[in-house]
């Protein structure tokens, strides 16, 4: 939701993915660090495991996860028995999560990728999609296959009236 790095002001680019060996940070739900110490240091009534209160502000499950256990929590903490310096750990986390730059795959697989295109499974130049893979390519083969015996049979039949 928020990049920043490579001399940038914080403010969401691309720029610093071009640039090889460089350290990017993200803010998972770009919330302020005030914000999250505030919500997390809140412990009345707040007993909840910690990685179900990051699900409910919008962080999905298995992020939560890895946060909390990058953060050196224990998976059954709850909300209200977190440490100052385990508020702290997972704050940084939160609103600063490192990730090293370490080259790219240039810009023409960027851009194809970039709309959520698979390319193992090939494309149709033509209509610019991914072309279906697994089931769906089997039950579109088995489609035309049936267009192509029902035109067959309705010529066969014309032909001998």
């Amino acid at each position: 939701r928020g990049l920043a790095g490579g001399g940038s002001s914080g403010t969401p680019s691309p720029t610093p993915l071009f640039l090889p060996h460089v350290t990017v940070h993200v803010n998972w739900m770009s919330k302020p660090v005030s914000e999250w110490d505030r919500r997390l240091t809140r412990k009345q009534g707040c007993n909840v495991l910690v990685k179900r209160f990051l699900q409910e502000y919008g962080i999905p499950e298995r992020l939560g996860e890895a946060l909390v256990r990058q953060a050196k929590i224990q998976s059954t903490t709850r909300v209200s028995q977190l440490s100052r310096d385990e508020v702290g750990r997972l704050v940084e986390l939160l609103t600063s999560y490192p990730l090293q730059v370490t080259g790219h795959e240039g810009y023409r697989k960027a851009e194809v990728t970039g709309g959520g295109v698979v390319l193992e499974l090939g494309r149709d130049k033509r209509a610019g999609e991914a072309r279906r893979g697994g089931e769906g390519e089997k039950a579109s083969a088995e489609g035309e296959e049936r267009k192509e015996n029902e035109s067959t049979s309705t010529s066969t039949s014309t032909s001998t009236s």
